[in-house]
């Protein structure tokens, strides 16, 4: 229920931030340009929702999986079996950003886990509910702070690097990468293993071949 409840408003949200998006390429279009921030402001009312359609029980969830949502919807590209691959042609200081955005959010996760340790002496000493909540709502902001922080720079690696990796397989992209190219790589990784023996399917039984 909650769900379903969750994926309406995104879609009504959604649909407000697109309308503004037209509005603003058909003005573009007569050389004009359109005021950005009620376009700004309904982008941002559909990301406090989720970034694409909701398909995680929870906000974070959804941001991380927007991103591989968005690598197969524009890039053609299976983001999981790609990564460890990509990771080893990113830049060292694109890994340590990385690195670092992904402790951040570990110890974000730690501080919402210690909200629910807090609720233990709740049972003797009323006081440590207050507690509880007080670090639960800190935990949850900056769980998504960091959750978007982490997402925002495994997108931008993957759009910025995938070019490296495919170069990498000896597909030379003229250019910006193409849906033939994604699909030529994709073929690659990961490595298929090897089709399995078919057995012969048997014949047509032969004449005189019946029971006596």
């Amino acid at each position: 229920m909650w769900a379903a409840s969750r994926g309406a408003v995104w879609e009504a949200a959604a649909l407000a931030y697109q309308a503004h998006r037209e509005q603003a390429a058909l003005l573009r279009a007569r050389g004009r340009r359109a005021d950005p921030e009620p376009r700004y402001a309904a982008r941002q009312r559909m990301a406090r929702i989720a970034t694409e359609k909701p398909a995680r029980p929870t906000w974070c969830g959804d941001r991380v999986h927007a991103v591989s949502a968005r690598a197969e919807r524009d890039l053609h590209i299976d983001l999981a079996a790609v990564w460890p691959y990509l990771w080893l042609t990113l830049p060292e200081q694109s890994r340590t950003e990385i690195t670092s955005s992904r402790e951040a959010l570990t110890r974000a996760s730690t501080l919402s886990a210690w909200a629910l340790l807090y609720l233990v002496p709740a049972v003797w000493w009323w006081p440590a509910v207050l507690v509880a909540v007080a670090v639960a709502a800190a935990g949850r902001t900056r769980m998504r702070a960091a959750t978007d922080s982490y997402a925002l720079l495994l997108e931008a690696a993957t759009r910025l690097h995938i070019g490296d990796l495919t170069r990498q397989f000896g597909l030379e992209p003229a250019g910006p990468l193409t849906p033939d190219i994604a699909d030529s790589l994709a073929l690659l990784l990961p490595s298929p293993p090897p089709p399995p023996d078919r057995a012969p399917s048997p014949g047509p039984p032969s004449r005189g071949s019946g029971p006596a």
